[in-house]
Order: structure tokens, then sequence, then C-alpha cells
């Protein structure tokens, strides 16, 4: 038998604002979860390593190589007497399915540049913490048919009930954008998306789609051993 709530979630939090002189050119945040649980105290070790790695690596990048970008575009503004718009970059989490010895979530990555608005990137793991490994959604499929072909023609489906809120050449797009990454999983089922301007505007924001469970996509968590 598996009990329900196993592991805890701690945000650790990275945050701070850059100047040259007295301009603020950067300012960044970064989120990541820290995991806990009496039952997959080793495996989730590596988890925890995993993201702490990551947050790592993300810092690095926004104070090298966003720094210098933020600094060439006040040195461009004052050169130009342009007004210069602070520089930032954010990234935050949400966990959408912690049940058993699996954890679903997703990852939003934010950066403004300066320009017009701001872009948002997605990434997502699913994880089973009793081996301390990522789940594909591969392993979630449990059907016959090819999985790809499912997953575009349910995509698709949705899509043609309010086709004004994409892009014309959606249809097409789904095919060519679909990532076999781009997933996550809710108590309710598999969620599918696609990034911004993949098939759809701006406005429309990152794109997702619903599979429930039960027709071709199992509940992650039986994939969980009985603990006993």
């Amino acid at each position: 038998m598996m009990p329900e709530e196993l592991i805890t979630v701690q945000k650790m939090v990275i945050q701070d604002s850059i100047k040259q002189g007295n301009t603020v050119i950067l300012t960044y945040k970064i989120e990541y979860p820290r995991f806990c649980s009496d039952y997959f105290s080793c495996e989730i070790e590596k988890v925890n390593h995993y993201y702490y790695m990551n947050a790592m690596q993300t810092k690095r990048n926004y104070t090298t190589v966003l720094c210098k970008g933020a600094m060439d575009d006040l040195y461009f503004a004052r050169k130009n007497n342009f007004p210069f718009h602070t520089h930032e970059a954010m990234v935050t989490y949400t966990v959408t399915y912690n049940a058993g010895c699996i954890v679903s979530l997703f990852f939003d990555s934010y950066m403004y540049l300066g320009g017009a608005h701001g872009d948002t990137v997605r990434s997502s793991q699913t994880w089973n913490m009793q081996k301390g490994e990522k789940i594909s959604l591969a392993e979630l499929f449990d059907c016959n048919d090819d999985m790809k072909d499912y997953i575009i023609m349910h995509v698709r489906k949705e899509v043609s009930q309010n086709p004004e809120e994409y892009f014309s050449t959606a249809w097409v797009a789904i095919g060519q954008e679909f990532n076999p990454l781009y997933f996550y999983c809710t108590p309710e089922g598999v969620i599918i998306y696609f990034q911004q301007y993949a098939i759809a505007p701006y406005c429309a924001g990152i794109r997702e789609f619903l599979l429930l469970y039960g027709e071709c996509f199992m509940n992650p968590l039986e994939k969980c051993n009985p603990l006993y």
C-alpha cells in the first residue's frame, strides 16, 4: 500500500540585483524545490542535487551573459540618449502532482531584455522518487497506437473547437512543434503544452491540453511499488 502524501516541498530562492553605478541593470530571481521524505531520502537527495545544480547554472548565466547584455544596452542607451529599461530574469516553479512516490512540476523561465515585452519558456519533469529517476511520457502511454499520432489527434481536435485563438498554420505546427518532453502530470491527467509562439500568438501564452487518465495514459501513481 502506498500512502498519498510522502513528500514535502520547500521553496528555495536565489535573488539579487546588479548595478552599474547607480543604475540597476539586472534583477533576477530563481526558485527551485528541495524535497524531503522519510521514505526515499537517498533517492531524493539526487533529485535535490539536480535542481540545485540547475539553479547555480542559471545564476551563472544571469550574472555573466545576461549581465553583459544589460551593460551593453545601458551603454547604447546613454550614448544615444535613449531610456534604459532594467532587464529582468525569473524562474518560478509549480508542483502539479505530489502523491505516493511521484512528483511532477513545471518551471517557467521569464526574461525581459528591454524590448516590448518579456518571453517565457517552460520546462517540466515528472519523477519516480523511489528510483530517483525521471518518468518519460512514453512510460505513461498504455495503448498500441502511435503515441505522437494519438496526442496530435487530440490536440488538433481541441484546437478545431476555437481556431480563432491559434495561428492559421496551427494544424501543421502542432505536428512540427510537439515535443515529448513538454508534459507534466496532474491528478486528472497528463498536460501536453506548446511554447509561446509555437501554435498561437504571444497573447495566447503557453497552450495546454489535458489528456485524461484511463484511455491511453496511466496515472503515474501506478509506477510506485508498495511500501508495505
